[in-house]
């Protein structure tokens, strides 16, 4: 099949009638059996303004170079021109168009490398790759992807209806190993280890004011367990251990400590108290005092039962039984000074 850049020379050489014509698209045909993609196109159907189709006019000069080439895919029913080379149909090829539904643009190096971009009104995708079965001689069949740029705009992302910008990078075998996400109140990135031929989620930083403002770092090991997770607010920090077992949260001038390892322990220092906790015991200081307290029963409770029986006690003397102490002020004293000590 003669190629447009041949025509090209042979119109320069020769008296060749180029033909002009509008026409409107009725068809966007894409290949049966893409290379690269299923969306790839080269070719339209057009409909002269005298009723007559037109068929596979060609969007670039040669068709057999599917590897590379700057492609522009005008919209369906919209008016293009066509230019037809010595009244041969087969040799017509769109010279301008109104409206241009796609752009479509891929690179080639000698090393089987690409360069990609794909874009339209709402979406601009760019996407580094290389030939994943570079066999001299033969035809690539199979790509791996090395980086890519994806940008969605507002009507294009329907899920989360805002617009975002992706960027991603690939290792050896084409897999995901890093991808960062952004959008106008959102930035996430992700960070990843290979295992078993699949990624897993290894690290993560997300920044989010979608809600409350704030910054999220996550740890999870290879088994996809986590391990430590940060959440930064603007009043508070939040450091999560080992799958929540030891959680500690920095709140303005209070420190809270919790531990769910089976233990059941945990700690809270506030600008006005710090307690210590276990189960049902308890270890406090507020106002300048401690509370000390096992299954509901408190140490100052106990010391003032104690004070009590001292003061009760009696001994046996040749004559009868003793009387009361005779300290018994200094023994009401000493509760009188664990209440300043004790709660």
């Amino acid at each position: 099949m003669i190629q447009i850049k041949d025509l090209i020379q042979s119109i320069a050489e020769k008296d060749t009638s180029v033909q002009t014509c509008a026409a409107k698209v009725i068809a966007v045909n894409a290949p049966q059996n893409a290379i690269h993609s299923p969306d790839d196109a080269f070719t339209v159907n057009v409909m002269r303004a005298d009723g007559a189709v037109i068929k596979n006019v060609r969007l670039k000069a040669s068709l057999q170079e599917e590897e590379q080439g700057i492609i522009n895919i005008p919209k369906i029913d919209s008016w293009v021109l066509i230019s037809i080379i010595d009244n041969l149909e087969t040799r017509a090829f769109i010279s301008q168009c109104s409206e241009v539904e796609r752009t479509f643009i891929r690179f080639k190096s000698e090393n089987n490398q690409y360069l990609e971009i794909d874009s339209n009104a709402d979406q601009f995708h760019m996407v580094f790759k290389e030939v994943l079965n570079n066999i001299p001689g033969q035809p690539p069949t199979e790509f791996k992807s090395i980086a890519s740029v994806s940008f969605n705009s507002l009507q294009a992302d329907s899920n989360e209806n805002k617009p975002n910008l992706i960027t991603t990078f690939y290792d050896a075998n084409g897999k995901t190993l890093s991808e960062t996400l952004t959008t106008g109140q959102q930035q996430k990135t992700t960070l990843n280890s290979i295992k078993n031929d699949e990624p897993i989620e290894r690290v993560s930083f997300d920044i989010n004011t979608t809600a409350d403002s704030i910054a999220t770092l996550h740890f999870t090991s290879e088994d996809e367990e986590s391990k430590q997770k940060i959440d930064i607010t603007e009043v508070s920090t939040t450091i999560a251990i080992n799958e929540d077992v030891t959680v500690v949260t920095l709140q303005e001038n209070d420190l809270t400590i919790t531990t769910d390892s089976g233990d059941g322990y945990s700690a809270s220092i506030k600008s006005d108290e710090v307690i210590f906790m276990k189960e049902d015991h308890l270890l406090k200081l507020k106002d300048d005092k401690f509370t000390i307290k096992n299954s509901g029963s408190s140490l100052l409770d106990e010391l003032g039962k104690l004070v009590d029986e001292i003061k009760l006690i009696t001994v046996t003397t040749p004559v009868g039984p003793s009387g009361t102490p005779i300290n018994v002020m200094q023994l009401d004293g000493l509760k009188d000074s664990f209440s300043n000590l004790l709660e």
